[in-house]
């Protein structure tokens, strides 16, 4: 259910120390490295956790930086999650933030591809590079968006 979550961090080379020592406690081990992200997993199949310097370049506070994501093995699920969401009163205003599914589309299999896949779309959002991220406002074209969030 949970694939990983991050946390903050305004120095990378502390929290790295930290959970280093920290999650080897209870199996945990490095699985990607960045100058702005590490995360760490008891395997590729394992949920994750990481720590990361907030990409709007602000000071990691208790809400900056933190993000929570949920494994979703199909679109028809995500569609599902969003169609809960905003059942339950979910802003679209909110939802057109969230990155679903995450990751370019280059047809990866392992974990090491899917992180590429991911770490290229977080790249590509960094550095503007995309008009509009396939976020959720993409997957949610059926609905009607405001115009602010649905590009055609």
């Amino acid at each position: 259910m949970i694939g990983y979550v991050t946390l903050g961090t305004n120095d990378m080379t502390r929290a790295g120390k930290f959970y280093d020592s920290l999650l080897a406690e209870v199996g945990g081990k490095r699985q990607m490295e960045t100058e702005r992200f590490i995360s760490w997993s008891a395997g590729p199949t394992s949920p994750g956790i990481g720590v990361i310097k907030p990409f709007d370049g602000k000071a990691a506070t208790v809400g900056n930086g933190m993000m929570v994501a949920l494994m979703c093995d199909s679109p028809a699920k995500v569609k599902k999650i969003y169609d809960a969401l905003i059942e339950e009163g979910m802003p679209l205003e909110c939802l057109s933030r969230v990155h679903a599914p995450i990751g370019f589309d280059i047809g990866a299999v392992t974990p090491e591809e899917i992180a590429i896949s991911i770490l290229a779309e977080l790249i590509a959002v960094r550095r503007g590079r995309m008009e509009q991220p396939h976020v959720a406002a993409a997957s949610l074209q059926w609905k009607k968006l405001p115009a602010a969030l649905a590009k055609e």
